[in-house]
């Protein structure tokens, strides 16, 4: 436990830096101004000290999940309430969120009502393996249907990370709405478990394919996570089968972070995209939200208009923010913080963390194998999507019912489980 404190700890003061030096002096959005308050930092230090310790608390691969959460929401909350005036309902909703899911974490395993989750290399069983082949081939399909569309037509300088964001809304804007949600699936679900299939069953071809196909629809699309994603998650893998010895120790993974923050010619990328793109802005726009609607929308604008109240304004909230805060008509869409607190308010913002991240602790605890590290995505896909957005439009429903299959062939006789050495 000391162990996982002391990575948690450098963490949060590499990011305070990053927060100091870069957040608040370079990055000037609408509406962020910069406070310097002795309470602010009272409390937000004392919200990152709790949800470290209980985040710590954690054993096994649940905690990798819960560190995740802490690293996408708490933690990014709690700098930007202590340097930035920005009401204090995210920082509360986030830290409460983290507390309550760790609590429940932890007092089911000291009452032995939770399944072990032990470090090291799980047994995986012939219907995981079965469904990640499904999705290989759901890649596949994807990846064929959409070089039907695009050829040789993609943006070469968009691998090289110019013009990336023209390309990406003219690319969008040309899709219809059923081929975003395949282009999102191709890239998430699908991929993620083409990873880990290939990886852990040494497919080199299936990993060929997959990486190559990973670059050919981020240069279709300009988006960056798809890279990143794809990276992350080969890395998590290799750790997870235990292929990459220096990560056996947590300490290890904090030296590195720190020294690729700190390493002149990855700073610029890891500023850019990690802390402002990933941490950042999604806690600005959080106060985005909170101020263009301060009254709750209470599922207005759903398919449950008009039950509880009438959605008054003429476009959808995401462009509203947008049009508000940015001046131009762009889809500033956020995460379940967000779009828990206009339709319900603190409750709300309470409440769809928690819904999130059960849900991803549900699926990871029944995940065999490195297959639980496919989860880590999808906890900063909360962050920057609804959470039926990210359910269904996403792809996080296929690893829910993919979770509960292998829930009730668990419950089956053990002779009928077959495992894979």
């Amino acid at each position: 436990m000391l162990s996982r404190i002391l990575l948690l700890s450098l963490i949060s003061g590499v990011l305070l830096e990053k927060w100091m030096s870069y957040i608040a002096s370079e990055i000037n959005y609408y509406g962020m101004d910069p406070i310097n308050s002795e309470m602010r930092w009272i409390v937000g230090t004392g919200a990152i000290f709790l949800t470290i310790v209980s985040t710590a608390a954690i054993r096994g691969k649940l905690f990798w999940v819960v560190f995740a959460f802490w690293i996408f929401f708490v933690l990014p909350n709690s700098l930007t309430f202590m340097l930035f005036d920005v009401d204090p309902i995210f920082l509360f909703a986030t830290t409460f969120s983290a507390l309550i899911v760790s609590g429940a974490l932890i007092f089911a395993a000291n009452n032995g009502r939770a399944p072990a989750t032990t470090e090291g290399r799980y047994p995986v069983q012939t219907r995981t393996q079965n469904v990640a082949r499904i999705m290989y081939f759901g890649f596949a399909f994807s990846l064929f249907y959409f070089f039907l569309i695009h050829r040789f037509d993609i943006n070469y300088q968009a691998i090289f990370l110019t013009d990336i964001y023209d390309w990406r809304w003219e690319i969008t804007g040309e899709r219809s709405g059923l081929e975003n949600r395949l282009f999102s699936w191709a890239t998430k679900s699908f991929m993620f478990s083409a990873l880990v299939l290939s990886i852990t069953t040494k497919r080199y071809i299936m990993l060929g394919v997959t990486t190559i196909g990973a670059l050919y629809l981020f240069s279709t699309s300009g988006q960056k996570s798809i890279v990143f994603w794809a990276v992350a998650v080969g890395f998590f893998v290799m750790a997870a089968e235990g292929n990459l010895p220096i990560l056996r120790r947590k300490w290890s993974i904090a030296l590195i972070v720190t020294a690729l923050a700190s390493y002149p010619p990855i700073e610029l990328g890891f500023d850019n995209f990690v802390v402002r793109r990933m941490l950042f802005l999604p806690t600005y726009l959080n106060e985005a939200y909170l101020q263009t609607f301060p009254e709750p929308l209470f599922l207005a604008h759903s398919i449950f208009n008009g039950v509880f109240s009438f959605y008054k304004f003429d476009v959808a909230p995401a462009y509203l923010v947008g049009r508000e805060y940015w001046g131009f008509y762009v889809s500033l869409n956020n995460g379940v913080v967000s779009d828990g607190y206009i339709n319900f308010g603190f409750f709300g913002a309470l409440l769809f963390p928690i819904i999130a991240l059960s849900l991803c602790i549900f699926v990871a605890r029944r995940l065999d194998g490195a297959y639980f590290v496919i989860v880590i995505p999808y906890v900063w896909q909360f962050n920057n999507s609804a959470l039926i957005t990210t359910l269904f439009g996403h792809g996080f429903v296929f690893l829910v019912f993919w979770a509960l299959a292998n829930s009730r062939l668990r419950h089956q006789p053990r002779g009928m489980m077959t495992t894979v050495n």
